[in-house]
């Protein structure tokens, strides 16, 4: 195979890795619509969990996402219930974001669907075919970062 026909089935192979991608994203999507959740709300519920003071540009900063994306976020799960925010004492612009019970409940719910659904794409690898996947992802992760100087 020359190197030429051996680029393209590369670059054919990532789009096909972006398109089940996007199409994994709106099955999950489509999961989570009855618990009032999309992805990027749960990930935004996520990082909430895993930040023990979290406000809004940890949220930011973890996930890349714009100013307007996570306070349109935050709004709606303050508004569903499932975050608070809390003034951090000595600076009333800045608030402390945590989870409610009721936000608990729902992140260990949308997590255990999202996980069922990846289970069942993942479902056609064995062992051996998940690590050297995962091993393969990471290194190009590592890479790309590499080459952006990250």
């Amino acid at each position: 195979m020359s190197e030429k026909q051996q680029s393209h089935d590369l670059i054919r192979v990532i789009e096909k890795l972006n398109v089940l991608y996007h199409e994994m994203r709106n099955e999950v999507n489509k999961a989570l619509l009855p618990m009032a959740l999309s992805l990027s709300k749960l990930r935004v519920l996520k990082v909430i969990q895993d930040t023990p003071q979290c406000y809004a540009s940890s949220i930011m900063d973890c996930l890349n996402f714009s100013s307007r994306s996570v306070t349109e976020a935050l709004d709606f799960l303050l508004l569903a219930g499932f975050i608070t925010r809390e003034k951090e004492s000595g600076n009333r612009k800045v608030k402390i974001v945590r989870l409610t019970t009721a936000g608990e409940i729902i992140l260990a719910k949308a997590m255990s669907e999202r996980d069922r659904k990846l289970n069942e794409l993942l479902s056609c690898m064995n062992n051996s075919d998940l690590e050297m996947f995962q091993d393969v992802i990471n290194r190009m992760f590592i890479s790309y970062k590499s080459m952006k100087g990250l």
